[in-house]
């Protein structure tokens, strides 16, 4: 049987060196990603261009700009509003739902999700799924980004390269991060930012370094495959200042008080934003409707606001644009006005969450920088210019790092990201800086809850790895019982006062590498042979109580090993205890389990 092209790659590429073979495979999903992205901009721009005429915008206007935040102030049949906005998220429900349901909501989890749980694999349909859907969503004025669906389908188009080229477990996994970084690099022309989230958005304190070069491959090269078509601008305005002064101690003392301000307004976006998706779903369920009507609930809540508000719709970039012409140009501006830009800070809280929260196809990163500059600007014009010196504009700069550093637990990425949004590297440190202090004080609370805390141990990988090949291969295997598939051990059994002495002694003279303290039938803790480390600080004749013993999951006899897998995974143990039928303790090792089912798998 002849090997076919995609085998003859897989290997040509796994006998290649780190570097070289991610120039190739980074170059591809870069250029891939780069362009298909780009076509999503312009179906975007379309439907933008067609929900402003029909709401009264004139040709001039509605060319002119891909997003409806811009064009509000031009609309002249605003009781139209209602009709575009539902009919949008009424189209891009039943597109979603019909043909690819992991489309709904931001996408940012999903891919999160994808990575994490599903072995960076996505259904093929997604990409152009969520391209459609979003476009039509946002297009039509629901409160919804493009980073969301951007990361959905670079992570997309990356898994199904993947696919084309066989990679293997780890490789798939860095080619899906590689995707997302390529998205972003050219929504937001951001080829260093883009990067950086992508490998630090997977977690909420850690990042995926063993990814960065291939991301950062990814990125400029999506980049500059798109700089031909699209130039180069700053998505976010430059303020014209002095930026010595943003480092001087009385500024800096600003951006910790501004983190303070800021960090509420981050926790509020994110639990906000998951209720309103559970309460939405609660209330379709009651009136018992299809899920499709799910996110028409929460667009008709949106209308409302909207009708008061339009300023709410679409991306608010617009609105950041004219809030900072407007303090750029003004030489007083009364408090009133900043405390109404609190009060759209916190409406687009609201507005988001029932757009995005209650399913409709957009993202979250967006609005984020929207409530971040707004209240960066306030912050600034009451409180920071009064510290500092430092003008409002600058603050909404900051304000912008901080808001998503702390949503988003990427305050690396997003400082990195806005210097780059606005062409300006000088505001990096104190856009860290604050960033940094508001992720600390909203500690885990995140907006995308599929995110990890911490990366997933090189041991672990090879666990999650046979894991979803069995997923492929041996599913039966799977719902087969512990017992069954993996020889266990028997522990040895001691007392709580047994010496420290005696129990090390024992294990050296019988072999057994795990000691279990038992009080009738209550497992106190379990010691193994990393107690040897801690002898010369201890005394052989203490009591085995008083080392600093392990605590390790109780399973029983029927477990399946698939549960046993996810718990060795989550846990990130090197073994387990198995309470058999006859009551009595076993102990499972995680590399007998990775040994004999290989080698079931193999016959």
């Amino acid at each position: 049987m002849g090997i076919t092209m995609s085998a003859r790659v897989s290997r040509r590429l796994s006998y290649m060196y780190y570097f070289e073979k991610w120039l190739i495979l980074g170059t591809v999903v870069g250029a891939v990603v780069g362009y298909f992205i780009l076509g999503f901009s312009y179906l975007l721009k379309l439907l933008v261009s067609l929900s402003s005429i029909a709401l009264g915008a004139s040709h001039e206007i509605t060319l002119a700009y891909k997003d409806i935040s811009y064009v509000y102030p031009y609309i002249s049949r605003k009781a139209l509003m209602p009709l575009i906005i539902l009919t949008g998220v009424f189209v891009s429900s039943c597109i979603v739902y019909r043909f690819a349901k992991e489309a709904e909501g931001p996408g940012t989890d999903a891919a999160i999700s994808a990575y994490h749980l599903k072995g960076a694999r996505v259904n093929a349909k997604v990409p152009v799924v969520k391209a459609i859907s979003s476009a039509i969503a946002i297009g039509t004025g629901s409160s919804g980004g493009v980073a969301g669906p951007g990361i959905q389908i670079g992570s997309g188009l990356a898994s199904i390269i993947s696919k084309v080229f066989n990679l293997r477990f780890i490789d798939r996994r860095i080619m899906f991060i590689s995707g997302m970084a390529a998205a972003l690099s050219t929504l937001f022309r951001s080829p260093i930012g883009g990067a950086l989230f992508a490998v630090e958005m997977l977690h909420k304190r850690d990042i995926e370094s063993r990814a960065f070069i291939p991301a950062m491959i990814s990125s400029f090269v999506a980049y500059m495959a798109t700089y031909p078509i699209i130039g180069l601008y700053s998505i976010l305005p430059y303020p014209q200042y002095n930026y010595a002064r943003l480092y001087s101690p009385e500024a800096l003392l600003s951006v910790a008080i501004m983190s303070l301000f800021i960090a509420p307004f981050s926790l509020a976006y994110s639990k906000l934003f998951h209720a309103t998706g559970a309460i939405v779903d609660r209330l379709r369920r009651k009136m018992n409707l299809p899920i499709v009507f799910k996110p028409i609930i929460g667009a008709l809540a949106f209308c409302v606001l909207a009708l008061f508000f339009p300023e709410l719709m679409g991306s608010g970039y617009g609105v950041v644009r004219e809030v900072y012409d407007k303090i750029s140009s003004s030489k007083s501006i009364g408090v009133s006005f900043y405390l109404m830009l609190i009060l759209l800070a916190f409406l687009k809280i609201v507005a988001t969450s029932l757009s995005i929260g209650s399913g409709a196809s957009g993202g979250v990163f967006a609005p984020a920088v929207f409530i971040g500059s707004l209240l960066g600007i306030s912050f600034g014009g009451l409180v920071g210019i009064k510290i500092s010196g430092v003008p409002p504009t600058v603050w909404m700069i900051v304000g912008i790092s901080t808001f998503l550093g702390a949503t988003l637990k990427t305050p690396l990425a997003a400082s990195v990201m806005v210097s780059e949004m606005c062409g300006n590297y000088m505001i990096l440190l104190p856009a860290l800086f604050g960033a940094v202090i508001a992720r600390e004080i909203t500690g885990d609370v995140t907006i995308c809850i599929s995110q990890k805390v911490r990366r997933v141990s090189e041991r672990n990988l090879k666990v999650l790895a046979l894991y979803e090949h069995l997923l492929e291969t041996s599913s039966d295997l799977l719902k087969s019982r512990i017992i069954d598939v993996v020889t266990l051990h028997t522990p040895m059994i001691v007392g709580k006062e047994d010496t420290i002495g005696d129990v090390v002694d024992n294990l050296i003279r019988t072999g057994k590498s795990v000691a279990l303290i038992v009080q009738g039938e209550k497992i106190l803790g379990c010691i193994d042979f990393s107690v040897i480390e801690l002898m010369p600080f201890l005394r052989r004749d203490s009591p085995v109580y008083a080392l600093p013993t392990r605590k390790m999951p109780v399973l029983r006899y029927d477990e399946t090993l698939e549960n046993v897998l996810v718990l060795f995974m989550s846990g990130d143990y090197d073994y387990m205890i198995v309470r058999t039928e006859d009551g009595e303790y076993q102990v499972v090792y995680l590399e007998d389990v990775m040994l004999e089912v290989a080698s079931k798998v193999l016959k």
